[in-house]
Parts: C-alpha cells; sequence; structure tokens
C-alpha cells in the first residue's frame, strides 16, 4: 500500500457522493474548482478524511452571506 495512505483513513469517491448526495459529476466540478482535494492510484479516487474535513472547513463554510 502506498505510504502516503498507510496511516490515514480514506474516503472513496462513491463514498462521497452518498455522504453528500451528490453525483461523479459534482464531486469532480468541486476537485477542478480546488474546493476538495483527490488522489490517484491508478483508476481509484479517494480523498483522505483529514484533508476533506479541512477543505470542507475553509470553503462550505457560512461566511456570514
Amino acid at each position: 500500500m502506498n505510504d502516503i495512505i498507510s496511516d490515514k483513513e480514506i474516503i472513496l469517491r462513491p463514498e462521497l457522493m452518498k455522504m453528500f448526495n451528490v453525483s461523479k459529476v459534482t464531486i469532480w466540478k468541486w476537485v477542478k474548482m480546488g474546493l476538495i482535494r483527490e488522489h490517484r492510484i491508478g483508476h481509484r479516487c479517494y480523498c483522505l478524511k483529514d484533508e476533506l474535513y479541512e477543505d470542507l472547513r475553509q470553503n462550505f463554510s457560512n461566511k456570514g452571506v
């Protein structure tokens, strides 16, 4: 297993889709927009749980709007 994820909890793209009740396209757009970070091993896309929570706090928090 890759050293980067050996001691980290990972969330695969299908799990993200279920967590947020969104499509693959939406997850793809969030990644392209830089709202969440995504990693790849071969054809598998995943997010590190710690990074995901950090990204959500930074990019989706209520900023007084």
